[in-house]
């Protein structure tokens, strides 16, 4: 599985981190329950930022996309592990303007996810200026 799957880390658990999950999701129109099943029988953990982001660049709305993760990674990984992936999502950004190839700028955010800060001198300079804590 790993052929058709990038390699790109390793979780602390020993699981390989892949990238490809979506394309292979796209491509082949398995349920993600499914496929996320079969990637832990063989000890695979989805890169769940490559996962949100090839689906953006996919066309895909945000909120489909949560629509899809959200029961597939409960039903499998279970309601702990999906608050755990979606904070992932929430820190996934960078500094000064928008990540390249994706559609996240720091300070931006939504009601899902919160906003998203690169530092901890932006969010700090966030709050102030949206007079709002992270959420």
């Amino acid at each position: 599985m790993t052929s058709m799957l990038p390699v790109v880390g390793k979780t602390p658990e020993g699981f390989l981190v892949v990238t490809g999950v979506y394309k292979f999701f796209e491509t082949h129109g398995m349920p993600l329950d499914a496929l996320f099943a079969v990637l832990i029988e063989h000890k695979l953990m989805p890169s769940w930022i490559d996962f949100y982001d090839a689906a953006k660049r996919g066309g895909m709305q945000h909120d489909r996309i949560v629509s899809k993760l959200d029961p597939a990674i409960v039903d499998v990984y279970g309601a702990e592990f999906r608050d755990q992936v979606f904070d992932r999502l929430r820190r996934f950004r960078v500094c000064k303007g928008v990540i390249p190839n994706t559609w996240i700028a720091c300070g931006e955010g939504d009601e899902t996810f919160g906003r998203f800060y690169c530092s901890d001198e932006c969010q700090s300079a966030g709050e102030k200026r949206h007079g709002n804590a992270r959420q």
